[in-house]
């Protein structure tokens, strides 16, 4: 099912890439204009999450199938910077979660200085299911447990991170 979305997804950047204007070189000896390659970055999220490995098998399937469009990915810090490099015009596109993706579009928080009604998705990848996990021994098993603990809510400035304030509210 992931190779799918992937492709899926993949063939939409595609679609984009190719709606996009190009800048004329020159003319070849054949007298066709010359095309400069489109240089796409894609925002991803840490090298150590899902985001950036899917970003970069998106550009990998990119740059092997789409003429005069290179694709690179960028490590952020997940969904939220995504979405502010996007919204900024640092990158064209980026892997961003649904959740956060309604929050910018509708003003809520951390975005109501800056809501985005210019973004448009693209693709779905895959759900992104949120998981408390402690230990067995700790004797919690609801998340209103969880009030007054210490709690782990994700990196800083991702998605995550919003998403579980927000739960733990």
């Amino acid at each position: 099912k992931i190779t799918a979305l992937i492709l899926s997804a993949a063939m939409l950047l595609a679609m984009a890439a190719g709606c996009s204007p190009q800048k004329e070189t020159g003319q070849p000896s054949g007298g066709e204009p010359k095309q400069q390659p489109t240089a796409i970055v894609i925002a991803t999220g840490s090298v150590t999450g899902t985001y950036y490995p899917i970003g970069g098998a998106i550009a990998n399937i990119i740059n092997n199938n789409v003429e005069n469009v290179t694709a690179t990915v960028e490590s952020t810090g997940g969904s939220v910077a995504n979405i502010r490099m996007i919204n900024n015009g640092e990158v064209l596109l980026g892997i961003v979660g649904s959740s956060s993706s309604h929050m910018v579009y509708n003003g809520m928080p951390p975005y109501e200085k800056e809501p985005a009604k210019n973004i448009r998705a693209i693709g779905a990848l895959y759900p992104e299911t949120y998981q408390a996990i402690v230990r067995k021994d700790s004797g919690m098993s609801t998340v209103s447990d969880l009030k007054g603990k210490k709690v782990g809510v994700g990196a800083a400035g991702s998605g995550t991170e919003v998403i579980g304030k927000e739960i733990l509210k």
